[in-house]
């Protein structure tokens, strides 16, 4: 994941506290649609993850999927 994006999802809403800190990243447990990664990208999910019945996650050669 590249820092614009995980600046987007940290700037995107989650909650944050009564001082304006930003700790948490609210993220969904479920994969709805298909996805494709993008060849040469790193991605962080955080477990546990579902891929819901008829979605397919397709990892591309040459990407990193972390879960965490």
């Amino acid at each position: 994941m590249t820092a614009k994006a995980f600046a987007y999802l940290i700037k995107s809403g989650g909650l944050v506290g009564s001082g304006g800190e930003k700790i948490f990243i609210e993220a969904d447990s479920e994969v709805n649609n298909s996805f494709t990664t993008t060849s040469g990208e790193n991605y962080i999910a955080v477990s546990p993850l579902t891929i819901a019945s008829g979605s397919v996650l397709t990892i591309t050669s040459g990407t990193q999927l972390e879960f965490i």
